[in-house]
């Protein structure tokens, strides 16, 4: 399919940015009716935020010391561009509330527990990691019997969450299972282009906050492969991400005039739709004229395509359209 893209197709257009971008954020009647959003681009393998997501935190956080001092706008943010932001010392972080964080396990992921504390009572390296990990957690918990507590579904949901959160485990893990190899995400009528890397973390320090949630479920479910016993996280779309934002925009009472979407040069035309459909759908009033794009292709962007990109789709012009496209033509054969 790629070969038969016009070569040409790897450039993008040069589009200057909106200057009235600027003079809403220097209003501060205006800017506490905007909303930003920040709408992530691929990841890197590790489960990093990548190239990407860094330069668009960055760019959104230069917006943001053009506010005047109490203007107050409406922030939301896919995960990668928290971790982007954390790692990079803003001081001011979305509320957790904000964010479109990585999925946590549920008591429906795991149909059945007592064939999950079953699995795991097996006397093998990867069984082992697992059952010590929950273990450990119920002993802190103050469990005498460490399995009694993992029999509800509820709260065998809780002790896999609270391993979601430890930014260091990968470590024990990698020390444990030098092998372990975390599954790549593969969308099937997508082929080749739907692959996602997906590898351990190489380094020793700690991951990034929602990092550490994505890998470490991951690894627990590479550690239980049989989906029958633990489900596999499904996918948050953009669509489902902007729900959630509009939804907690609404529940703050917030009003919303001004929009500016933080996206890759190439993902915003599809954002910039997404965003107009889910925001009509849930009775916001927004003109389609008050939605700008934070993060054009002015000629500042470096890398504008990113080789290393966890997502195939995303590491070049051309696979980024070859992408588009094989999604179209399975909405519309």
């Amino acid at each position: 399919m790629l070969a038969d893209l016009n070569e040409s197709s790897a450039e993008l257009p040069i589009r200057p940015r909106n200057s009235r971008i600027d003079e809403i954020l220097a209003n501060p009647k205006w800017a506490k009716d905007t909303a930003t959003f920040l709408l992530a681009f691929s990841m890197g393998p590790e489960g990093d935020p990548g190239c990407y997501n860094r330069q668009l935190a960055e760019r959104r956080r230069v917006d943001f010391e053009k506010l005047p001092p109490g203007a107050k706008t409406f922030d939301g943010v896919q995960w990668e561009g928290y971790d982007a932001d954390e790692a990079a010392g803003f001081p001011h972080l979305c509320p957790t509330a904000h964010v479109i964080r990585p999925p946590d396990f549920t008591p429906e992921d795991v149909p059945s527990p007592e064939k999950l504390l079953a699995f795991l009572i097996r006397d093998d390296e990867r069984t082992t990691l697992l059952r010590n990990a929950l273990g450990a957690q119920s002993k802190n918990l103050g469990h005498s019997d460490w399995t009694e507590p993992l029999r509800d579904p509820q709260r065998l949901a809780a002790h896999l969450n609270g391993l979601l959160g430890n930014r260091v485990w990968y470590r024990e893990v990698s020390m444990g299972l030098p092998d372990l190899q975390l599954a790549a995400l593969r969308r099937g009528e997508k082929g080749e282009l739907g692959t996602e890397s997906r590898v351990m973390p190489k380094g020793k320090g700690p991951l990034g906050r929602f990092q550490a949630r994505r890998v470490n479920r991951l690894i627990i479910e590479s550690l239980c492969p049989d989906e029958k016993l633990l489900k596999r996280f499904v996918y948050i779309t953009t669509s489902r991400g902007l729900d959630h934002l509009l939804a907690t925009a609404q529940s703050e009472q917030r009003e919303i005039q001004h929009v500016i979407l933080y996206a890759h040069p190439a993902h915003y035309p599809r954002v910039r739709w997404q965003f107009l459909e889910r925001a009509w759908a849930s009775g916001w009033d927004i003109s389609s004229q008050e939605v700008y794009e934070g993060a054009p292709n002015d000629g500042s962007w470096n890398p504008l395509w990113w080789r290393e990109a966890a997502q195939s789709w995303c590491r070049s012009h051309a696979e980024w359209l070859a992408y588009e496209k094989a999604g179209r033509l399975r909405l519309h054969p």
